[in-house]
């Protein structure tokens, strides 16, 4: 009656950034000597929907991004601790290439921190720092773990033309799938996901760089290009439906949420905090962002509490989308940009 599912978010499993595999270990460890076990994304759904019967002690172990360091050691640890994953790709970032090898193996690949692992492919398409479709297939296929989409590329917009900085000083990895080219004294802004804010977008005219801001409905059709393209890139990989979506920064509103349902998708998984109980709505999947330093006493709270109802009410956190304003922004040779 009170039994509510926790669903971890990981990213990284590395030691460039995001949880090392011996924290990751420990963190498994832990969930297997406590009696719990992992659930797929379908049986998650139908708990949810249907209040079907689960486990005594059911988890959810989800990671965005499809990380090659996921491939390396959290796939590996995984499969050792009899767990299953749930990897969410971003589909324009997977790549060709034969599998790499994995943890414990010698001669491991070269695992890059996330930064220069997402300039890297949104400057040069180099995509070496993602699991490619071999991978893919081969987590699905081979070890039992579930893959579904995190969009086509994690766009990134510019919520509100607030500036924060200026390239190379102060910028976010971002700036690389918005402007065209990214050069010394690139204005940096206020950002938010591309999916959830209509955004400001830079546009030249004249020699000028204008910033033009995008209207809801052409939020709308992008988001629902994206999130088909992702959905029938992975159902051409894996030969399965993909029904599941996760939102890149946690970002969704009415519109990106209307766009998803419109693309044939079942449910998904946000970064908010609540209860995953019978009656929850499906595309509202909660969960608990875990961070490089939370350790096992961190991992234990949290699982008391969102395995309750009752106390994962208690406890919520909500996505809350700032407002936007409605404003064309220039931007002159003489670095000072205005209103029109």
């Amino acid at each position: 009656m009170f039994k509510s599912v926790p669903v971890l978010c990981y990213h990284k499993v590395s030691y460039a950034g995001g949880i090392t595999p011996e924290r990751f270990t420990e963190h498994l460890e832990y969930l297997q000597n406590n009696g719990f076990e992992t659930i797929s994304a379908e049986l998650l759904y139908n708990f949810m929907s249907n209040n079907v019967k689960l486990p005594k002690k059911p988890v959810v172990i989800t990671f965005d991004d499809c990380s090659l360091d996921n491939w390396v050691y959290a796939i590996p640890l995984l499969n050792k601790y009899n767990f299953s994953g749930i990897f969410f790709a971003i589909t324009n970032f997977i790549g060709d290439g034969e599998k790499r090898a994995q943890f414990p193996n010698k001669n491991l690949p070269e695992i890059l921190d996330a930064k220069t692992s997402f300039i890297n492919v949104l400057k040069n398409s180099d995509k070496t720092q993602f699991m490619n479709k071999n991978e893919i297939y081969s987590a699905v296929h081979d070890f039992g773990h579930e893959v579904y989409s995190h969009s086509v590329n994690h766009q990134m917009c510019f919520k509100s033309m607030k500036l924060i900085g200026n390239y190379p000083e102060k910028f976010h990895w971002g700036i690389y799938g918005i402007y065209n080219e990214v050069k010394q004294g690139t204005k940096y802004f206020d950002k938010g996901s591309a999916y959830a804010y209509d955004g400001f977008w830079p546009i030249e005219e004249n020699g000028k760089v204008i910033f033009k801001k995008r209207n809801t409905d052409e939020r709308y059709h992008f988001c629902l290009k994206e999130f088909k393209e992702s959905k029938e890139y992975l159902e051409n990989i894996l030969n399965k439906p993909i029904d599941f979506f996760c939102w890149p920064w946690g970002h969704f509103d009415k519109v990106s949420m209307q766009a998803l349902k419109d693309s044939g998708y079942k449910g998904s998984f946000t970064l908010e905090r609540f209860p995953n109980s019978y009656g929850t709505n499906p595309f509202y999947i909660n969960r608990i962002g875990v961070n490089d330093k939370d350790n096992i006493k961190w991992l234990s709270q949290k699982l008391n509490i969102y395995s309750n109802k009752i106390t994962a009410t208690i406890f919520f956190k909500k996505f809350k989308k700032q407002k936007e304003l409605n404003k064309i922004l220039f931007i002159t040779d003489s670095n000072k940009y205005s209103s029109g």
